[in-house]
């Protein structure tokens, strides 16, 4: 059951507060067994049949259930456990510093040539166009 799953079925309950493993008594690395022991205990005890002069009963007897539903299934104590303690995102490989104008002076590379420095590079000559006309296009020729 992935998180969001979970805020849909039981997000109301968890976001208004409550916490399954209070609510049962427990610690959050109880067994299975101890959870169904302690749900078990909770229920009776709180039961409203059992307790008819105490309006509050129902409401904490619905809550055991919840809170016994959450953790008596893997998946949903999982889920559970996850969204109390998000795990943190992984971590992104850290940015190269960017390169900055330095006072030293440079060092060239020993494995390239070195160039030239007598002021502004010059681009290559271009390669100088063929003195003959452009072809032409057929039925467009001299009339």
């Amino acid at each position: 059951m992935d998180n969001q799953q979970f805020q849909r079925s039981y997000g109301v309950f968890v976001n208004a507060g409550n916490k399954p493993y209070e609510i049962l008594g427990v610690s959050p690395d109880a067994s299975p067994k101890e959870i169904k022991t302690a749900y078990r205990k909770a229920a009776l005890a709180n039961h409203p049949d059992k307790n008819p002069d105490d309006p509050g009963a129902g409401a904490r007897f619905q809550d055991i259930n919840m809170a016994n539903e959450i953790l008596s299934n893997p998946d949903t104590r999982s889920a559970y456990d996850n969204h109390l303690n998000p795990k943190p995102p992984e971590p992104q490989p850290p940015m190269p510093e960017p390169q900055t104008a330095s006072t030293e002076p440079q060092q060239p590379d020993s494995s390239e040539p070195e160039a030239a420095s007598d002021g502004p590079q010059t681009p290559p000559p271009r390669e100088e166009a063929s003195s003959s006309p452009p072809p032409q296009r057929p039925g467009h020729g001299e009339t």
